[in-house]
């Protein structure tokens, strides 16, 4: 963090002050054992590699000092680099945000990464301490805020698309991007010319997006593209997409299907297991534009709320956008994260490393 030194632009202080009342809410909402306090260390100013420090102090003078890194947010992303940044080699390192989901608390207590959050879940292990709380929902307050539109439906499919773009880029090098062109632009993710643009002018207007004399656009500071495009894609889009749950006659069913690519791909976890081999999947995901009856009846398919088998709609135009009749790795890799396991996360880390990390890594 750049707080201790002399010219400190407005966003950083906009940023230095956010991150401390976040680090407030947290430490006011964390349930200390009983016999013990949890501070701010003020004394103690942020440096390199810590954003903050606190102190647990039981009744009897003992004191335990973490180092703080704070994030207004955490999903599953983050979590394939979350066990090697919070190991620190010294001073224990306690990790706070907003919120924490069930299934990514379990992930990071797991992986032995200690954290809290603004709303009380927390999981602290050390010397004299044993905290885990997982139990809080997220409040009223954050399922409110607002949020840029650029990262509602139309625009996540929108970034959807110039992401997919950077990433077969790196593979195929293009004279101009996607985003040069606002008919192919609006025509592939599905959505208007009017509101193409008005997305592309809010990516650069976000600074994602600055226009080159030789590619036309190009994507910048892509990583952080892609990490708030996960997120919101998770929560905003992807529930949007579902057709149907269904439970089949034949479990097994989708080693041997022969799907019409032009209908049909797989995603998820089926998909993953098809790209690596490394995971066996419990969910069956088929991403779906036309003949889903034909499907359900010729699998033997039936409706279940409960069921393994989701259909999802296709919400692209090219055919492009495959993998061996599989949709595109990045979002098989974004199906992936939803699902905050460990073997999830684990495929995940190879899907990124093996189709992904050219487009976004250094970025």
């Amino acid at each position: 963090m750049a707080t201790n030194h002399g010219d400190i632009r407005l966003k950083d202080i906009r940023k230095i002050i956010e991150q401390d009342e976040l680090l407030k809410k947290a430490v006011g909402a964390f349930s200390c054992p009983a016999g013990m306090t949890l501070s701010i260390d003020s004394k103690r100013k942020p440096s390199i590699g810590a954003d903050a420090f606190v102190i647990f102090k039981s009744n009897s003078g003992n004191a335990i000092s973490y180092r703080v890194e704070i994030k207004s947010s955490l999903h599953s992303a983050a979590l394939l680099s979350a066990k090697d940044e919070f190991q620190p080699p010294q001073t224990p390192c306690i990790l706070v945000t907003s919120y924490i989901s069930p299934g990514v608390a379990e992930s990071l207590k797991k992986m032995k990464v200690q954290f809290m959050d603004a709303v009380g879940n927390a999981y602290v292990e050390n010397s004299g301490i044993y905290v885990y709380v997982n139990k809080h929902t997220k409040p009223l307050w954050m399922v409110k805020e607002k949020s840029s539109s650029l990262f509602h439906s139309s625009g996540l499919k929108i970034i959807f698309v110039c992401l997919v773009e950077s990433v077969n880029k790196t593979l195929s090098e293009n004279s101009e991007g996607i985003a040069g062109n606002l008919k192919s632009l609006a025509n592939i993710s599905g959505v208007s010319l009017g509101m193409a643009s008005n997305v592309r002018n809010e990516l650069i207007a976000q600074g994602y997006l600055v226009e080159t004399s030789k590619r036309g656009f190009e994507l910048q500071n892509r990583a952080k593209l892609l990490e708030n495009w996960l997120k919101t894609y998770a929560e905003r889009l992807r529930p949007k997409l579902l057709i149907g749950k269904y439970h089949p006659v034949n479990p097994q069913w989708w080693q041997t299907a022969k799907l019409d690519r032009k209908s049909f791909l797989w995603g998820g976890e089926v998909a993953a297991a098809k790209l690596t081999g490394h995971l066996s999947p419990e969910i069956v995901t088929v991403y779906a534009s036309s003949g889903i009856n034909i499907l359900i009846n010729s699998e033997g398919l039936q409706p279940d709320d409960k069921g393994e088998v989701e259909i999802r709609s296709i919400f692209w135009n090219s055919e492009t956008y495959q993998n061996d009749g599989c949709v595109h790795p990045l979002l098989i890799y974004a199906d992936l994260l939803v699902g905050d396991d460990d073997r999830s996360i684990e495929t995940a880390k190879l899907i990124f490393n093996r189709y992904l990390s050219n487009a976004f890594e250094q970025n």
